[in-house]
């Protein structure tokens, strides 16, 4: 059995029965996938999560995501792939009380170029995954085995598509309601982006401050939330010649409190603007234009919080 992860405390006390599964695959596989994870919940003794046809009110959503992407002719015969397993459900911002759902469980593997993945690859992620899972909830519910499991679990019609929401938040930027009694004078700045790293962080905090959010000269500000920037580039010359997998995005990292067990608290991205491209490698020039991009948009929503 695997180790826990320092997600196994966000577990506790989480009633498996008020949880919806959705398996986001190929139509072709999806089914099959959906009854292998079910199949192993079953193993483990554990209440099973919803088939998402039942008419009882989920609190959360565990999804488990396995769907790979073909590319265009910038990398033929290739996938984008990124196997991942969370659970989402209402979390409390500490800094405003502000309730958005958010991820409280995580496993993924980075999203990578790759050869199309055979079913028995899909299968092999889905068992990490899910194991993981099972293995971190079981570490931050001791007395699970003493409440049993679900009597007749629904479980779906072969072909069922689970109803419900497919993704996370994570590409969705969260209402300004998450950005009330933000004090930018204490926001610290953090900026990735490789060897730009530095003229990128002094353009963002005079564009910031231009805009009359009047961060910390430095960005190293003393309160506990963080505006971070990335823009990061990974080489795809063994799959993508010539190509490099950019990643841009703003995410403000602050604590919050899990609503259904409020004593855990995790960090978090509770604004957050996200995008993925297979591109020629980018110089500075089109990194500034993206972080200004993406600036614009948070200060935009900070003004109309």
């Amino acid at each position: 059995m695997a180790a826990i992860t320092a997600y196994a405390a966000t577990t506790q006390n989480l009633d498996l029965n008020q949880v919806q599964f959705v398996v986001v695959a190929s139509p072709g596989v999806r089914a099959r996938l959906y009854d292998r994870a079910m199949t192993l919940f079953a193993k483990a003794d554990l209440p099973l999560p919803h088939a998402g046809n039942s008419h009882t009110p989920a609190t959360a959503t565990l999804t488990l995501t396995l769907d790979p992407h073909p590319l265009d002719a910038s990398c033929p015969d290739k996938v984008l792939y990124g196997p991942s397993l969370l659970l989402v459900e209402p979390v409390i911002i500490q800094r405003n009380s502000v309730v958005i759902n958010d991820t409280t469980w995580l496993l993924e593997t980075r999203t990578h170029v790759r050869n199309p993945v055979e079913i028995s690859n899909l299968e092999t992620d889905l068992d990490r995954l899910i194991q993981q899972f099972i293995t971190d909830y079981k570490a931050g519910n001791p007395g699970w085995h003493s409440r049993g499991t679900s009597p007749n679990p629904e479980r779906p019609r072969a072909g069922h598509e689970p109803t419900g929401p497919i993704h996370s938040e994570a590409n969705d930027a969260r209402a300004n309601s998450s950005l009330r009694h933000l004090n930018v004078d204490t926001l610290q700045v953090h900026i990735s982006a490789g060897r730009f790293r530095q003229p990128l962080t002094t353009r963002a905090i005079r564009h910031l401050r231009e805009a009359g959010l009047l961060v910390p000269l430095d960005g190293k500000g003393n309160g506990a939330v963080t505006l971070g920037v990335e823009l990061t580039q990974h080489s795809l010359e063994d799959q993508c010649p010539g190509h490099v997998l950019y990643e841009s995005g703003l995410y403000l990292v602050e604590e919050v409190r899990i609503k259904r067990n409020p004593q855990v608290s995790i960090w978090s991205d509770t604004w957050l603007r996200e995008t993925m491209l297979i591109v020629a490698p980018v110089p500075l020039r089109q990194l500034e234009s993206d972080q200004d991009a993406l600036l614009n948009q948070f200060i935009r929503s900070f003004q109309t919080r």
